[in-house]
């Protein structure tokens, strides 16, 4: 328990990383449709953040919502001189079972 309490206390320390990702997703029209608006993010604590390569890379999966559906948005980053580019950007949805690619991994 001890690494994941560090790193969600690292995402409340910065949690810059999913804000700027949570504002491409309410941007993007497939997902803003598909979640209903407004999207906002759940209680954080279920979801998931792995951090790896000296804090220089982030995996995090966060609940989020909106009118329509709940669903999780995934997320993949790495730092770069002091600022998070983002490798992915996704938003899945259980029922009906469908994702949307923000930020595609190509």
């Amino acid at each position: 328990m001890g690494n994941a309490a560090k790193d969600f206390g690292s995402l409340y320390l910065n949690p810059s990383i999913y804000q700027d990702a949570l504002a491409k997703v309410r941007q993007h029209k497939e997902a803003s449709e598909l979640l209903g608006k407004p999207i906002e993010t759940l209680f954080l604590m279920e979801g998931e953040v792995q951090y790896s390569d000296n804090r220089n890379a982030v995996k995090m999966t966060i609940p989020i919502k909106g009118s329509k559906a709940k669903g999780r948005m995934d997320i993949k980053a790495k730092k770069a001189n002091n600022e998070w580019f983002y490798e992915l950007i996704r938003v899945r949805v259980k029922n009906p079972k469908h994702f949307v690619d923000i930020i595609d991994p190509k």
